[in-house]
């Protein structure tokens, strides 16, 4: 009976912490980001609120997904010492979404939603930031 009262007081206080969705008032079509300044989605960090995500790891393959996702996360950083690439592709079938790629903390691709693109990576220090607004996503990469 505690653990089942634990359980709900749980939920609750996750439904009603606060925490909301920024919603997407630019149309069904536009997945451009309205509400987060350029300065706030290169810094990578900020507030997240996501529904039913998902993550998928194997080998050098990784797959990111999430019904509904409001906010600015770094989903990865890591380092090239030699030359490589990544492929990427973000799907998105609802709200804003945008996939930032950093290079030594500069912008290095802002990569283009449903649409599959291969970079050469030269060395250096990485990021991956998605910023989203209600978004609907699937973002699959390969890293080489």
């Amino acid at each position: 009976m505690k653990k089942i009262l634990f359980v709900f007081l749980f939920i609750a206080l996750l439904l009603f912490s606060g925490c909301s969705h920024i919603e997407d008032t630019n149309g069904p079509d536009d997945y451009s980001i309205e509400t987060f300044t350029e300065e706030e989605m290169l810094s990578g960090v900020g507030n997240v609120t996501s529904f039913v995500n998902g993550k998928m790891i194997f080998m050098n393959n990784y797959t990111y997904t999430c019904k509904k996702y409001s906010g600015i996360e770094t989903l990865e950083r890591f380092k090239k010492v030699d030359s490589g690439s990544i492929t990427i592709l973000p799907e998105v079938t609802s709200g804003n979404f945008r996939v930032l790629i950093l290079r030594d903390d500069a912008l290095f691709c802002d990569c283009p939603i449903n649409e599959e693109v291969t970079l050469r990576m030269p060395a250096g220090n990485y990021k991956i930031i998605i910023v989203g607004e209600s978004a609907n996503y699937k973002l699959k990469y390969t890293i080489k």
